[in-house]
């Protein structure tokens, strides 16, 4: 197999996960932030916590070619 068909199937696979994992796991400031619907700070948190944190997985199944 070639590397770029290696490459493919890996980081196809990593975004699967990745998409599954986000139906099952909670971040702890997005759970504060649904507990309380009024504090806006606890939103922000929950956001900008999901958005560091999974930005590079996004990145990469955007950039992996179909097959």
């Amino acid at each position: 197999m070639s590397a770029q068909t290696l490459n493919t199937r890996f980081y196809r696979e990593l975004a699967n996960w990745f998409f599954w994992s986000t139906k099952i796991v909670e971040f702890p400031a997005a759970v504060r932030a649904r507990e309380n619907e009024a504090t806006d700070k606890a939103k922000k948190e929950a956001f900008e916590a999901q958005n560091q944190s999974t930005r590079p997985v996004k990145a990469a199944a955007a950039t992996a070619p179909a097959v």
